[in-house]
């Protein structure tokens, strides 16, 4: 329940409905996606803090900023790589779908 000056914002129920809607999201099988973006991003965060452990001798707030912005650059490359792969797939067997 919201009060004060965020009250005009009270909308009854929202957050039911919000939860619902996103337990079906992730129900539907967006969940895999996240799974597979996990164990992707903790490949690349595990490669990553070797190498700076091995290189640095440690980790710092720095380091850690520069493997989480590099694991992102990362895993948006490998989207896009994927996408590509089932894009052309897509196109060269139109009716497989």
């Amino acid at each position: 329940m919201l009060y004060g000056a965020f009250a005009i914002f009270a909308v009854p129920d929202v957050g039911y409905v919000v939860g619902l809607g996103v337990l079906v999201y992730a129900t539907i099988g967006v969940f895999q996606i996240n799974s597979i973006s996990m164990i992707i991003t903790y490949i690349i965060n595990r490669f990553l803090n070797r190498y700076i452990v091995k290189e640095l001798g440690g980790t710092t707030g720095d380091t850690y900023g520069f493997v989480v912005e590099v694991t992102e650059v990362l895993l948006i490359l490998v989207y896009l790589i994927i996408l590509s792969i089932l894009s052309a797939t897509v196109v060269a067997n139109p009716t497989m779908f």
